[in-house]
């Protein structure tokens, strides 16, 4: 038997129609509480220690890890402004153990006002007679302005004992090199030849 449809009263109508109206005028101020509430960028958890990514900043370079100065396994985070386009890049390296610890890397000398950067290569290498690797760090920059080029450079960090710290003379052999084949071909040389 088939079902009758139910009448609605002009009263129900009105109703069902106050109560749209009302919840179309609320979620213009749920919204916002919302998004606030909710994280943004959820922490990074490692095994080593946890880093947390500030709503603007972003992954600059996927998380890579390996043998680093002292370390049998270090854990290196790269992240860029997510404000500015292409902003330089902040570096911290995460070390397990008890407990874990979180060292800064020295910034590149480029200033985030005045250039656009992207990482190329991440690359955890000997260099010289060192027992130890070094972190290098390709990237290429562009300064603003009209019609700039891009350059490639190269940040390299070693652990001093105290603290990473850059190796100015093995940057400026690196000078240019654009790939990961081309570092060792220049650190096998000791010099820029290409």
């Amino acid at each position: 038997m088939p079902r009758r449809p139910r009448c609605r009263s002009p009263r129900f109508a009105l109703l069902s129609a106050l109560r749209v109206a009302l919840i179309a005028a609320a979620l213009p101020l749920i919204a916002p509480l919302a998004a606030a509430l909710a994280p943004s960028n959820p922490p990074k958890t490692t095994s080593a220690a946890t880093i947390t990514i500030s709503g603007n900043e972003q992954l600059a370079h996927p998380v890579v890890s390996g043998r680093l100065g002292p370390w049998r396994r270090a854990e290196l985070w790269l992240t860029q402004s997510n404000d500015v386009d292409d902003a330089p890049f902040r570096g911290r390296v995460v070390i397990a153990g008890t407990p874990a610890t979180i060292h800064t890397l020295p910034p590149p000398d480029e200033t985030g006002s005045n250039f656009m950067m992207k990482v190329r290569a991440v690359m955890f290498r000997q260099i010289g007679t060192s027992a130890e690797r070094a972190l290098i760090v390709l990237y290429s920059a562009t300064q603003i302005g009209p019609q700039q080029t891009p350059y490639y450079g190269a940040c390299v960090y070693r652990w001093n004992g105290n603290a990473f710290v850059r190796a100015d003379a093995v940057e400026k052999q690196l000078a240019g090199a654009r790939t990961a084949a081309e570092v060792t071909r220049r650190l096998a040389s000791g010099g820029s030849a290409k």
